[in-house]
């Protein structure tokens, strides 16, 4: 069983170009989290300020430990100021045996 994570974020015009540097240097250390499964970070290829995350993790434990590394307060101070709008939702497997 895993939890999913479907984050899109916008940032305003002129903040991109940190966005794109940022989300490229947290992913490393993010995949290398003892309970990441995947981490992806996109971007629009018709929208410069619209980027799409998509994280999964082995438990809803491990996300809420990924939330407290060093990498992700970078996100919070870096790039939180500079979004125009932020969503995300929740995934869980669905598992027949359950």
């Amino acid at each position: 069983m895993a939890d999913a994570y479907a984050i899109t974020l916008r940032c305003h015009d002129g903040d991109a170009a940190r966005f794109r540097r940022v989300l490229a240097e947290i992913a490393g250390p993010s995949r290398a989290e003892e309970g990441n499964v995947v981490f992806e970070t996109h971007q629009a290829p018709d929208d410069e300020n619209a980027f799409f995350v998509y994280e999964s993790y082995r438990d809803e434990a491990a996300y809420e430990a990924h939330l407290a590394t060093p990498w992700f307060k970078r996100v919070e101070e870096e790039l939180f100021p500079a979004l125009a709008d932020r969503a995300v939702q929740r995934y869980v497997t669905i598992d027949a045996a359950r």
